[in-house]
């Protein structure tokens, strides 16, 4: 296989690079700099940049890959726990029927189609919020229009729920 200048590599090349870029990984997780990394394998500290990068790179890709590969597996299961509840879905079985519903949940955000809730908080009346300058009040002000829309409990000042103990 052609490398990078057109030679060709040949296994026992491929192994050495290798071990070298494994060498330069494991130097730069023990926290050496790439000059001491050059130093201790002994090669330019350009290289052992390029050694560490690609080490990381290769590491990225595989973890992508496998992901990938556990996305497509985990959806063929919810593909197919759908196709054997349908049966029981179509005679109006009440558990079958909530099975497929979360089956169906649970593959719509394997696959990103649910659109993230937009919250947005508003003053009384759905008046913007406006910072007083003083962020303890602004944050109560924030905290009682959350509360409002149902998204936190009600709040409460410091000391009003205590009984003084």
């Amino acid at each position: 296989m052609p490398g990078k200048h057109g030679s060709a590599r040949t296994k026992p090349q491929d192994s050495r690079a290798a071990a070298v870029r494994d060498k330069c990984l494991e130097l730069r997780k023990m926290g050496l700099n790439y000059r001491q990394i050059g130093e201790e394998v002994g090669i330019p500290r350009q290289s052992a940049h390029r050694h560490v990068v690609k080490a990381l790179t290769d590491i990225r890709e595989r973890t992508h890959e496998n992901a990938e590969q556990v996305r497509t597996m985990e959806l063929q299961r919810l593909d197919d726990i759908i196709v054997r509840l349908s049966p029981q879905v179509r005679q109006g079985h009440l558990g079958s029927i909530d099975r497929i519903f979360k089956a169906m949940d649970r593959r719509a955000r394997y696959l990103g189609l649910d659109a993230p809730a937009r919250v947005e908080a508003s003053g009384p009346g759905g008046s913007p919020l406006v910072s007083s300058g003083n962020a303890r009040a602004d944050a109560e002000e924030i905290a009682a229009a959350l509360a409002e829309l149902g998204l936190i409990g009600v709040p409460t000042t410091p000391g009003e729920d205590d009984d003084g103990a």
